[in-house]
């Protein structure tokens, strides 16, 4: 009966503990491990319901990297052409929610090339070569797919 009740409990904490909409529904890697340390190339970048990574790479075609700078902060840089051309102080909450705060990179062509104060991108799906964001800026809908660039 023990042995029962500890194998139903631990399957329910197994499955019920995904925090993304779109998994994993369970890994064995920390968040920081999954999201920090590498580079980053956007491959879908979808506005309203429209492909428009062509939009993207046109006018931005940026790749990035969550990285710690020796502290427990994050920072998000911004590379083009294997050179770093932006910085932004990064906030996570809850591991789901990413703040980007202090943008130093800027040509306002949508939520991951943008100059503001602040805003958030909703993080809908993090492994180990994913990640998957979702905002809504200026009444658009963005939902942005990255890959580890390997």
């Amino acid at each position: 009966m023990k042995k029962d009740f500890f194998i139903l409990i631990l399957a329910i904490s197994l499955f019920s503990s995904c925090k993304y909409e779109d998994g994993p529904a369970i890994s064995f890697r920390s968040f920081d491990k999954r999201l920090t340390g590498k580079e980053w190339v956007v491959e879908n970048y979808i506005i309203d319901d429209c492909d428009s990574i062509k939009l993207f790479n046109d006018s931005c075609g940026c790749s990035y990297s969550f990285y710690h700078p020796g502290t427990s902060e994050i920072e998000l840089r911004t590379f083009k052409n294997g050179q770093q051309i932006g910085r932004s102080s990064v906030e996570i909450q809850d591991k789901k929610i990413v703040k980007l705060v202090a943008c130093t990179y800027c040509n306002n062509k949508g939520p991951l090339c943008r100059f503001d104060n602040s805003y958030s991108l909703i993080i809908t799906r993090l492994s180990d070569d994913e990640l998957w964001l979702k905002t809504s800026l200026d009444n658009k809908n963005y939902f942005i797919k990255l890959k580890e660039l390997k």
